[in-house]
């Protein structure tokens, strides 16, 4: 049942991000990537901690953050660099 849940929050956040992007709005795109990560998030809790060593756990944690961090630091810096001015 957990991972149907999972399933289904993953599609309507996906569904969000595409048509957020299919209508160039930045507020939903906001909104889907807030869901996508509070997914993401859940998933990992849900999914790993009951049989993954805890410190294991929390070191994987911090490199998915920062590999996601990374990703949506550059997405910026690439959507704000196609919006300048030539």
């Amino acid at each position: 049942m957990a991972i149907a849940t999972l399933v289904v929050l993953y599609a309507y956040s996906g569904t969000v991000l595409w048509r957020a992007h299919q209508e160039n709005n930045p507020d939903r795109v906001t909104l889907g990537t807030v869901l996508f990560i509070l997914t993401t998030m859940v998933a990992y809790f849900k999914l790993t901690w009951a049989f993954m060593d805890k410190s294991l756990f929390f070191l994987v944690g911090g490199v998915l953050l920062l590999g996601m961090s990374w990703y949506l630091r550059r997405r910026n810096a690439q959507s704000l660099s196609s919006k300048q001015p030539e």
